[in-house]
C-alpha cells in the first residue's frame, strides 16, 4: 500500500484514509459526489475504491443497488490467528508453509500472526478447534515451537474476504 500511495502522491493525487464513505451520488453514470462520515467531496477526476461488493451495495443509490444485487458473487474466506507467546522462538520476519493448513506466519516479536487464504476447511470451526490445529501445524513445521508457549490468542474470520471472479460476474460487473 505504501508504494501505491507514494506513486499516487507523486502524480498529484490525494489519498484519503480513515473516513467511512456513507453515500455516493451519480450523474450520467459517473460518481459526482462522495459523502463520508467526516467530509463531502465533489472536486475530483477519478475515484478508486477497493471495498467489497457487499459493502458497496450499502452506499450506492437505490437504483444501482438493485443492479448490483443481480450479480451473483462467490467469496473466499481468510482466517487470521494472532498468537501471543511467553517466549518467541521465531527469528524470521515471515514464513510461508507448503502443504499446511497455515499458509503464512508473520513475526511481530511479541506475537505471531498466522494467515490462511481460501480457508473454507477451517472457517466454520470453533476457536478452540482452530487454535489446536494451528499449534499442531506449528509444532510439526517448527520443532522449537511448543503449545505451552501460547499465552493468548485471537482468531479473526473474514468469510467474504475476497470475491471469486467468474466469467458470468465479470461480464455483469
Amino acid at each position: 500500500c505504501d508504494q501505491a500511495k507514494t506513486f499516487l502522491k507523486k502524480n498529484d493525487c490525494e489519498v484519503r484514509t480513515s473516513e467511512a464513505v456513507t453515500s455516493l451520488k451519480f450523474t450520467d453514470g459517473k460518481i459526482t459526489k462522495i459523502k463520508t462520515d467526516k467530509n463531502t467531496y465533489d472536486d475530483f477526476d477519478y475515484v478508486i475504491s477497493s471495498i467489497p461488493p457487499h459493502a458497496l451495495s450499502k452506499i450506492l443509490p437505490v437504483d444501482l443497488q438493485s443492479e448490483l444485487k443481480n450479480i451473483e458473487f462467490e467469496y473466499s474466506p481468510i482466517l487470521n490467528i494472532h498468537i501471543w507467546l511467553k517466549d518467541n522462538p521465531f527469528t524470521e520476519k515471515f514464513c510461508g508453509l507448503i502443504d499446511s493448513k497455515i499458509h503464512w506466519i508473520f513475526n511481530h516479536e511479541k506475537h505471531i500472526s498466522l494467515v490462511t487464504s481460501s480457508a473454507d476447511e477451517l472457517i466454520d470451526l470453533t476457536s478452540e478447534e482452530i487454535i489446536k490445529i494451528a499449534c499442531r501445524e506449528l509444532e510439526e513445521y517448527f520443532p522449537v515451537f511448543n503449545e505451552n508457549l501460547v499465552i493468548d490468542y485471537k482468531i479473526i474470520k473474514e468469510k467474504r474476504a475476497t470475491f471469486i471472479p467468474s466469467i458470468e460476474n465479470t461480464k455483469l460487473r
